[in-house]
């Protein structure tokens, strides 16, 4: 496995493409409306069709009160062309005891608000 890093702007489109061309798939640490929207756009352009994005709950209104309000995304575009998987964390916080996390099927209401980074790291392997 071959990871590149690439330190830029993504609306810098045409330093994107090339960035992208012959990579098996982008993981993306933004929520930014616009920045979603431009890494699927690109991603088409350099025919990649694999998006992992990881960032934070509220895009699909999945929280409710008014961390729910304070946590709202703005929808990305659904493309067909993307494969993407989206991995929605709550609050972030450091516990190394803390190791356990819970998953939320798509489409039911998040009720816990944190997630250490331990329990993050540990749901990837």
């Amino acid at each position: 496995m071959c990871v590149q890093f690439v330190d830029g702007d993504l609306e810098d489109k045409e330093k994107v493409v090339v960035s992208l061309s012959g990579q098996d798939l982008v993981f993306l640490n933004v929520s930014l409306t616009d920045a979603m929207n431009a890494t699927h756009q690109t991603m088409k352009i350099a025919g990649v069709k694999r998006l992992v994005i990881s960032e934070t709950i509220g895009l699909y209104d999945e929280v409710g009160g008014k961390f729910g309000e304070w946590a709202e995304i703005k929808s990305i575009a659904d493309d067909p062309q993307i494969d993407e998987t989206y991995i929605r964390m709550t609050m972030l916080y450091n516990n190394t005891q803390k190791t356990d996390y819970t998953l939320v099927p798509f489409g039911e209401t998040v009720t816990g608000a944190q997630v250490s980074r331990q329990a993050v790291a540990n749901l990837s392997r």
